[in-house]
């Protein structure tokens, strides 16, 4: 499926993102994972490895997906990014596409 094409998994559970990135890997990604937002904005800006997608969850124990999602479009402005949130899905779906 992939070709080697990096993603960034950002979540508050650490077994979420591991059992994520396993998955990935699997799948022909270079997967990296973190469980804060201060963390990924690090990997994001240090990474020699492109890093082409942002997979993150709205809720992060120390700022919101929303948040991290427009920092990292700061530093990489051609990076996607799919920001979930298992909770309230249909109210961060709404709030990311106005």
């Amino acid at each position: 499926i992939g070709s080697g094409q990096g993603i960034l998994v950002v979540d508050g559970d650490y077994s979420t993102v591991v059992n994520t990135a396993i998955w990935l890997g699997k799948q022909n990604f270079k997967a990296f994972c973190c469980t804060a937002a201060k963390t990924a904005l690090e990997i994001l800006s240090c990474s020699s490895h492109p890093i082409e997608l942002l997979l993150v969850n709205h809720n992060l124990p120390d700022m919101t997906g929303e948040e991290l999602a427009k920092q990292a479009a700061r530093m990489k402005p051609n990076i996607k990014v799919i920001c979930f949130d298992a909770e309230n899905i249909s109210q961060t779906v709404t709030k990311l596409l106005e």
